[in-house]
């Protein structure tokens, strides 16, 4: 199970700096092939939607082997595509190959959240945010690698080349080591140390069948439209609200990442300690002190400390959703599908967040369009409760709801 856990971070590291590598060359990219903004964005856009199909179709691809060889596959493709978006010289081919990215990307998330599930169901405790907190760490790890790049010269193929390699020796190596879960029953919580726990859903004749497993995707939604958010207009703001310097702004978004990365490092223990409802309850409260924070900062240095106090906040709602929707599962198979299926609401909340924030801000201002972030941390305190522990939840999601 250790080899397993550690194969399951480096997918989780594979995945976090090939997408950061690629996302931080998006200024090269425009120049190499002169595409203006509005191009770029739609580039973003299709590969997000794209992303979606990705998940569904490694959700079937699980069913008929493994999440083991979903997983590997994914990295494969998104090495070789990524190779060829760095070295294109076609401007339909870096198109086509992003839009292949697109499919990688949404496979690898949802077959290394499968393997998350499967590796915290033998581990019989939260484990999930130190997979999330693997890719938070890669993501830094690639914006600095690219900082790096372009201050040394480093050709942009190669740059995104070497990148790739480092995926296909995940995939080769440590790949091997992932979990290959069949139909297995998951292993039990007594349900009288649980005393508030729910049964698992049986069939699901739905995209998600059950209201606790929607409120779980709403969360997901949620989440990402507020991390959308602050990466996208996260240094607009600073720059032409507060009127911070071209380099305090990139701050803003850097706090709120390194703040994300602490409260996963340290999320499983909270879990263990609290309960995964009053570590999200606790984790929105803070979010919400965040994120209003940010909207009355009179100043840059206040608003990047909001930031940050929201990556601290809300950053254990994704791997917390996933182990939730994994626990609810009546066998691993399930908890497979579960999983790719809750995948699409990373996509669904990514493309709203940017788009509801930008559309309110470009009517009220950047910070009437950041108070919607506000009202989406405040969502998740009504959507705790769908983090309650099941009866077949080894880990618990930490402990009794509390």
């Amino acid at each position: 199970m250790v080899h397993a856990r550690l194969a399951t971070s480096a997918a989780f590291v594979a995945q976090g700096l090939l997408f950061t590598v690629l996302l931080t060359h998006l200024p090269q990219f425009k120049d190499r092939f002169a595409l203006a903004d509005g191009t770029v964005t739609l580039i973003v856009v299709m590969v997000t939607l794209i992303a979606g199909v990705g998940s569904l179709a490694s959700e079937a691809l699980a069913a008929r082997t493994s999440s083991r060889l979903a997983l590997r596959l994914a990295l494969l493709l998104a090495a070789v595509t990524a190779t060829v978006i760095g070295t294109a010289g076609e401007l339909w081919l870096f198109i086509a190959a992003f839009a292949m990215y697109g499919i990688a990307l949404g496979g690898i998330d949802a077959a290394s959240n499968m393997q998350g599930v499967a590796v915290q169901h033998g581990y019989g405790r939260s484990v999930l945010n130190s997979f999330h907190a693997a890719w938070s760490a890669a993501a830094i790890a690639g914006a600095l690698y690219v900082a790096a790049g372009e201050e040394a010269g480093l050709d942009l193929g190669l740059s995104v080349a070497l990148a790739a390699g480092v995926v296909l020796i995940i995939a080769a190596g440590p790949g091997a080591w992932l979990l290959e879960p069949r139909l297995k029953t998951s292993g039990g919580l007594d349900a009288r140390s649980a005393p508030d726990a729910v049964a698992p859903v049986g069939e699901l004749p739905g995209f998600l069948s059950r209201g606790p497993l929607l409120m779980l995707g709403l969360a997901l939604a949620a989440y990402w439209a507020v991390d959308s958010g602050a990466s996208s207009w996260g240094a607009i703001y600073l720059t032409d609200v507060l009127d911070s310097s071209d380099s305090v702004a990139p701050l803003a978004y850097g706090a709120y990442q390194a703040l994300a990365l602490v409260s996963r490092l340290f999320g499983d223990r909270a879990v263990q300690r609290a309960g995964a409802v009053t570590t999200v309850r606790v984790g929105a409260l803070i979010g919400i002190t965040g994120t209003l924070l940010l909207v009355l900062a009179p100043a840059p240095a206040v608003a990047v400390t909001g930031f940050a106090l929201a990556g601290l906040g809300l950053a254990v709602v994704p791997p917390l959703c996933f182990a939730a929707a994994g626990a609810r599962a009546r066998d691993q198979l399930q908890a497979d599908q579960l999983v790719a299926r809750l995948n699409v609401f990373n996509y669904l909340g990514a493309l709203l967040g940017a788009a509801l924030i930008g559309a309110v801000g470009s009517g009220l201002g950047l910070r009437g369009g950041f108070f919607l972030a506000v009202l989406l941390a405040g969502s998740l305190l009504l959507l705790a409760q769908a983090f309650r522990p099941t009866l077949t939840d080894p880990a618990g999601a930490g402990s009794a709801p509390r």
